[in-house]
């Protein structure tokens, strides 16, 4: 720990998810903002949370909290929305 590691091996290791050059970095925060603005905000809201309160819990308990948030996301107008939409789409 306390090693520097460039922006090719925070790749590697999953640390990053993508490397840009300084003068895209703007554009590309701009589409990835815009990506999750897309997104189900009870989705989000409840992955931050799971994220958050999973960190020290052990492997049945995480389970457990991801199984009620499973079913309190499906529940919602915005899946539901979403299952239909895909259901009546060609594929």
């Amino acid at each position: 720990l306390g090693e520097e590691i460039n922006a090719e091996e925070a790749l590697n290791i999953g640390l990053v998810n993508q490397i840009c050059k300084p003068e895209s970095l703007r554009r590309i925060l701009r589409k990835t903002a815009n990506s999750i603005v897309q997104k189900d905000h009870l989705a989000l809201r409840i992955t931050k949370k799971l994220l958050n309160e999973n960190q020290d819990k052990n492997l049945e308990a995480t389970l457990d909290s991801e199984s009620i948030a499973m079913l309190e996301t499906a529940q919602s107008e915005g899946v539901k929305r979403r299952i239909t939409q895909f259901a009546t789409e060609k594929h």
